[in-house]
């Protein structure tokens, strides 16, 4: 299988790394300045970041413009060989529908914390704020 870019920037390998760094962020921006709505701008941020890993497929075939219909079959046309493109497609497909479900997931903590991030941290530091 041919690697795109795609795949390495919208890898959770990363991505998941990068919203863990965003939720760190808010929250210790929102202890230093002890402001608990801090925390729920990051909550954006990693929405964001979520649809980002669910654009994999329109990234790597969205994209082109012209399709080659020879790769919609499972032998070369006009042989009798197998035809390595089209499985390929089947196998990134595969693994678009995972990240489209990682992304979603962010999209939910994401939101989770734009919507409720300041009232998380009062009951979780209530002296605090």
């Amino acid at each position: 299988m041919a690697r795109h870019w795609s795949f390495v920037v919208c890898d959770k390998r990363y991505l998941y790394p990068f919203a863990g760094t965003l939720l760190a962020a808010g929250l210790l921006a929102a202890l230093v300045w002890n402001d608990p709505v801090q925390f729920n701008r990051v909550g954006n941020l990693i929405i964001g970041t979520g649809v980002w890993m669910s654009m994999r497929y329109t990234l790597r075939e969205g994209i082109k413009r012209y399709k080659d219909a020879a790769a919609d079959s499972p032998t070369v046309p006009g042989t009798n060989q197998l035809n390595a493109e089209f499985f390929n497609r089947i196998g990134f497909a595969i693994g678009d529908a995972h990240l489209q479900i990682h992304g979603f997931v962010l999209v939910i903590v994401g939101s989770v914390v734009g919507s409720y991030g300041d009232v998380i941290l009062r009951h979780v530091f209530p002296a605090r704020f």
